[in-house]
């Protein structure tokens, strides 16, 4: 786990587009992430009906599970990363 170091800028969970300051607080790298459709009956069987995000992190033993259980979080959730990706590496600039 790493901490935050003063000035660190992240996003506001409020308001994905307002930057605020987390200073002090420990964060985990992540090791995986995966998204799967999840089917309410056993076996996988019939129309999915949630989506599910797996983020597994660095010294923790459990994934962190994001369940959506409609489109309108997704979109939303998509944006603030996009939003936020070109605000952090813009487009053009060399990626590493």
């Amino acid at each position: 786990m790493t901490t935050a170091k003063e000035g660190v800028i992240m996003m506001d969970r409020r308001d994905s587009q307002n930057p605020v300051n987390y200073a002090g607080m420990k964060f985990a790298e992540i090791q995986n992430i995966s998204v799967n459709e999840w089917h309410p009956l056993p076996n996988g069987e019939g129309s999915p009906t949630q989506l599910h995000v797996w983020v597994e992190l660095e010294d923790f033993p459990y994934p962190m599970i994001i369940r959506f259980k409609s489109r309108r979080p997704v979109d939303s959730f998509i944006v603030a990363l996009m939003t936020h990706a070109n605000a952090v590496w813009p487009k053009g600039k060399e990626q590493l």
